[in-house]
């Protein structure tokens, strides 16, 4: 009797993984008694966790790995402005065509101003007459320092010290 009741326990307790199995791969939501207990922003959560336990346990950044040569600052339809709090070189391109307007030196605190109507100017200093085409998109870029600011960084942390007991 025993015997049976086991083996009856088994084929049910298999049916119930195999009727989980099933419903999962037709993409069919979790059923009650076939769920993990984690809801799915959860298990995207522990794997992001994951993801980042192993991305920070390499010892050096792989191959593929760079740093960008300019970073996009502003974006938008005309008028687009930014300051430059620093000197830089400065790029302005007309994000719905791809083509570059112009690209000039930003002095520290130098404007840098995107017009339809007047054109492109950084410093003042008209560096691409206008006008330009009516409703394109524009983008103003800033050339990144490739010095030794840059660099990857491998930080480990101390073995966790355990209380011992003491021989008293």
């Amino acid at each position: 009797m025993r015997e049976s009741m086991t083996r009856m326990m088994k084929e049910v307790s298999n049916s119930l993984i195999v009727a989980c199995v099933a419903a999962g791969a037709a993409g069919m939501g979790l059923t009650a008694g076939c769920h993990s207990g984690q809801s799915e922003s959860e298990r995207e959560k522990e794997k992001a966790k994951e993801d980042f336990r192993e991305a920070w346990a390499h010892r050096s950044p792989p191959p593929e790995a760079s740093h960008p040569t300019s970073v996009v600052v502003a974006q938008g339809p005309s008028p687009l402005v930014y300051q430059a709090q620093e000197p830089c070189t400065v790029h302005i391109v007309d994000t719905t065509t791809g083509a570059e307007i112009a690209t000039a030196a930003a002095k520290k605190l130098g404007m840098v101003y995107v017009s339809e109507e007047t054109g492109a100017f950084v410093n003042g200093d008209r560096v691409a007459p206008g006008p330009f085409n009516r409703g394109h998109r524009y983008a103003i870029s800033v050339d990144m320092p490739h010095d030794e600011t840059w660099g990857s960084y491998l930080k480990f942390k101390p073995p966790a010290v355990t209380s011992q007991p003491s021989g008293k």
